[in-house]
Formats: structure tokens, C-alpha cells, sequence
């Protein structure tokens, strides 16, 4: 065997710890596709309100795993921090988990279709979480700095503290624009704007 110089070293602990990411990612693809099955099979549907909330989570999900490739294949830091999107995607969720539920009690969606919903939801969600992993990795790797907990820690903390100065008045369909008002606080102040956007 020989010894890695530096940058093959952080190479090799970059693809190291991404490619869990990638695999993850595949794993809840699998999932999607055995609930699309599933709906099938026992002839569910969705209401047209929890198609249209499902539609922009997807979109916002295809938005991000095309940023997380895109940013680790080029190893562009600029991509990557555009990724961070995690507070955004986890408040999506639980926003259409309970409009799911106000749903149900007043007979609009089934309780079966509620389950699947809940699998799309968590499978949906932590395919984000792996992107901004992978996010995560690109940004330490320019920076000789793979720490990846360290980035998302810092992330996670200045998201949090930008969320305390609110604007609560705003609406756009460009998810990266929804991103930018949630982190700046005006979701903490009107929940389900996000949803205006439809």
C-alpha cells in the first residue's frame, strides 16, 4: 500500500462519507416507489388539497437532490450552501401532517391513505437531511475541514438565529425564495404561507 498525499486523503473521506448519503438517498427512493405501489394496489387516493401540498414538497425535494449532484459532482460551494434547506422541508412536513389529519376528521382523506402519507413524508424528508449532508460534505471539503457535524451544527445555529427577526408578509413559487423567507422568519410568523404558493 501506498500513503495518500493531503488531497487524495480529504478526497477519499469526502466520497467516504457521502457515499452513505447517496445510498440513503437511493433506499427512500425505494420506499416512494413500494407507497406509490401500495396506493395502487388498494386503490387509495389522496384529496386534491394533499396532492397539491405533496406536489411542493416534491418539487422542493427534486430541487435539492438536483443541487446536492450538481454541487458535489462540480464541488461547487456556492450550489452546496443553497442545499440548506433542512428547517424548511422538516416545517413542510409537519405542516402537511397536521392539515392531513384536519382532513381525515372531516371525512376528506382515509385513515390508510394517512399512513401512506406519513411513509412519503418521512422518506421525503430524510432524503433532504442526506442531501444536506452531502451539501455539507462539498462546503468542508473546500475548506480542508471535514467536520461535517461542525457545518451542519453552525448552519443549523445561524438558521435558528435568523428566525428570530420575522417578515411575515411575502409570497413566491420559487422554492429557493421560500428558503430564504423561511430562514429570514417569516414563516415562524404565518405557518401555512407556504402553501400559498399553489
Amino acid at each position: 500500500t501506498q500513503k495518500m498525499g493531503r488531497d487524495e486523503s480529504e478526497e477519499a473521506t469526502e466520497l467516504l462519507k457521502t457515499i452513505g448519503d447517496f445510498e440513503r438517498i437511493s433506499d427512500h427512493a425505494v420506499n416512494i416507489l413500494s407507497s406509490a405501489e401500495e396506493m395502487e394496489q388498494k386503490g387509495l387516493t389522496f384529496s386534491g388539497s394533499a396532492l397539491n401540498e405533496l406536489a411542493i414538497l416534491t418539487s422542493a425535494i427534486r430541487e435539492i437532490l438536483s443541487l446536492s449532484l450538481k454541487s458535489f459532482s462540480s464541488q461547487d460551494v456556492a450550489l452546496a450552501q443553497q442545499v440548506d434547506a433542512e428547517q424548511v422541508i422538516d416545517t413542510l412536513k409537519e405542516q402537511m401532517r397536521t392539515r392531513h389529519i384536519l382532513r381525515m376528521q372531516q371525512g376528506h382523506c382515509s385513515i390508510e391513505a394517512g399512513f401512506v402519507l406519513s411513509d412519503l413524508l418521512t422518506d421525503l424528508e430524510r432524503t433532504s437531511d442526506h442531501c444536506s449532508n452531502i451539501a455539507g460534505c462539498v462546503i468542508d471539503a473546500r475548506a480542508h475541514n471535514l467536520n461535517l457535524h461542525e457545518t451542519l451544527r453552525q448552519a443549523k445555529t445561524a438558521t435558528a438565529a435568523s428566525s428570530r427577526h420575522t417578515n411575515p408578509t411575502w409570497k413566491s413559487t420559487s422554492f429557493l425564495s421560500v428558503v430564504k423567507r423561511v430562514k429570514s422568519g417569516a414563516l415562524a410568523s404565518a405557518p401555512f404561507l407556504l402553501f400559498s404558493c399553489l
